[in-house]
Order: structure tokens, then sequence, then C-alpha cells
């Protein structure tokens, strides 16, 4: 299993909250994802959510590749001591006493919480908290930032197009092309992707394409892509599905996909695909700086 999180670039180095009460949430949420996820990940994404002279308003997603929380019992989540199911007690434990104090918590510090049941697959609780902007002259670059350069492409232009529908999503997406040194727009449909992408000055090197979304879905939108530009401006378009059914990577192949990447979307295979593209494309045309190695 893959526990990792995602900070946005917004999100400031130091902040001024209360950081018993985030950190006796974040624990909280972060164990019972684990508890409840055999295969998967679980995953922290930090953003900004709004912010106004110094004030924000910081947000907090978890999300998980766990069993899932049923629709019908969403509204029993965060009352003290309410289990959902008691065959699920015999099998993780827990009293359901944990949900109720974040809830509270995150009250306290002037934030909401709730589940986001857009989800297909295990379950993604998302929080927000109120804190302030610590300003000083000279902040410390973050540690721990990964930009390998051997998927680093030195157009300074955008080269990938995220296109889901899920704002979540978006953002963990985005934010592991930002470690691994990419600049991504991000399209809500597969309608907004084409425009994108037959309307962009420079063209995208990569496409990762979502299948089932409104308007217009993966597959047609990667159909209309391969018929509307040249050969020379066509993007590597990588699906990304949930749906591990037989026959989807021929339905991509034929489609016009060159490869797809299973949901939840794993940074170490978006890092491998990327790098994978990255050395056929320079195989196929070694470049200048090749060249000059060469010789």
């Amino acid at each position: 299993m893959e526990l990792d999180y995602f900070l946005e670039d917004s999100v400031p180095e130091l902040i001024y909250g209360d950081m018993a009460r985030l950190r006796q949430v974040l624990l909280n949420l972060i164990a019972n994802a684990i508890k409840f996820t055999d295969q998967g990940g679980v995953y922290l994404i930090v953003s900004v959510k709004e912010e106004k002279d110094g004030e924000m308003a910081l947000e907090f997603a978890v999300k998980d590749t766990g069993i899932g929380i049923a629709s019908d019992k969403v509204d029993r989540l965060f009352q003290p001591f309410s289990q959902l199911d008691t065959s699920m007690t015999r099998k993780y434990g827990g009293t359901g006493l944990g949900l109720a104090i974040c809830k509270t918590l995150v009250e306290m510090m002037g934030g909401q919480i709730y589940l986001d049941t857009t989800e297909q697959r295990g379950a993604t609780f998302v929080f927000t908290i109120q804190a302030k902007r610590y300003v000083e002259t000279e902040l410390i670059q973050r540690n721990g930032e990964e930009k390998p350069t051997d998927v680093k492409n030195e157009n300074k232009y955008p080269t990938v197009l995220i296109v889901d529908d899920h704002p979540i999503n978006q953002k963990l997406m985005a934010i592991m092309l930002g470690k691994l040194g990419l600049l991504s727009d991000i399209a809500e449909d597969g309608q907004s992707a084409l425009d994108m992408v037959n309307g962009s000055r420079y063209p995208y090197d990569y496409v990762f394409m979502d299948l089932q979304m409104p308007v217009m879905d993966g597959l047609e939108c990667t159909r209309r892509i391969r018929e509307s530009l040249s050969q020379s401006d066509q993007p590597i378009i990588i699906a990304m599905t949930a749906n591990v059914m037989e026959g989807i990577q021929q339905r991509c192949i034929t489609a016009g996909m060159d490869d797809y990447i299973s949901k939840p979307v794993k940074m170490g295979n978006v890092k491998q695909k990327i790098a994978q593209f990255q050395k056929q494309r320079q195989m196929l045309d070694p470049g200048p700086s090749a060249m000059n190695q060469a010789n």
C-alpha cells in the first residue's frame, strides 16, 4: 500500500494555526484510511481554498482506495458512537467516536468537514481550517520537493494536459506532475480538452485522460484529437481509469490512446510512463543536445 502527501505550491511553508488540533484530525483520518485500505494507497492533498489579507482557508483531503462508504450511511458518519456496520466492528474495530471528535476539532478551527461522495472507489474526507500566513523576508525553500531531471521538459510552456472532472483528482495529478518538474493545464471534460488542444499555441506533449466524464468522455475526445491534429502535433495520450474490466485496454488503443494507468493514480506510475515516452521520443528525435554529446 502506498502512503504519500501532496502540497500545492500556494501552500505556505509556515502558518499560524492550532497545530495540536490539526495533528489530531489528520492522524485520526489517516489512521482510519489505512485501517480500511488493503490495496492501493492513502493520499493527503493540501491546498489553499481562499486567502485574503493574510487570512486563509486551508483545505485538506484524505483520499483512500479502501472499502468505501455506502451513500445511505453518510448522514451517520459524524455522530458519536454511531457504527455504520456491526460486521465492520468485528473486522476492523473502533467505536465511531473518532469522526465525531474530528468534526468538533475542525469546527473549533473555524472549518467544516465532509465526505466527498462523488468518488467511485474508496473514501475521500475533506476538511478546512482557518489559518494565517507566516510572513518573513526570506522564506526557506520547501524541502523534499522531487524534481527528477529524467522527465523534465525544457520548454517553458505547459506541455501536459490533465483531463478529469473531479477537483481533488485534478489537484492530486497537478501536484504529482509539479513534483516531476512539469507544468500542467486542466480540463474538466472531454469537450473542454478538445477545445484546449486545438486552440493551444504550443502543442501538448502529454494528455492524461480520464475515461468517464460528462459532456464528452475520454474515448470520444481521444478520437477527435487524433482526427483534428497533424501527425507532428499529436500528443501522447494516457488513459486514467478505475475500470479494470477485461477489454478496457483494447478500447483505449482502438480510440487512439498510447497507454493507460489505473486509478487511483500513483506518482511512481506517472513518472514511469513519462520517462518511458520521453526515452522513445529522444530515440526518434535526439535533438541538438544529444548530437553534441555524441560528438
